[in-house]
């Protein structure tokens, strides 16, 4: 089961944007997943993808912070 369900209102219309927010709720699944069958997951693993997870979130926040100032908007 996904924990968080991607649907067209997620959609900007800005592809890097949006292949970013896909990649994001995968990611939030994909640790999710992993949180809810923690018999078979090692907490090495979980870790990681939570590490993963974690330097994407900043890279994604970080690449809109820069489109913004770009376009000089504030946020």
């Amino acid at each position: 089961m996904e924990a968080f369900q991607w649907n067209a209102s997620f959609i900007t219309g800005l592809h890097d944007v949006d292949e970013q927010h896909r990649r994001l709720v995968d990611l939030i699944n994909r640790f999710g997943s992993l949180t809810m069958d923690q018999d078979s997951t090692s907490a090495t693993y979980l870790e990681a993808v939570f590490a993963e997870l974690a330097d994407y979130a900043r890279y994604h926040f970080a690449k809109l912070y820069f489109a913004f100032r770009e376009l000089g908007k504030v946020i």
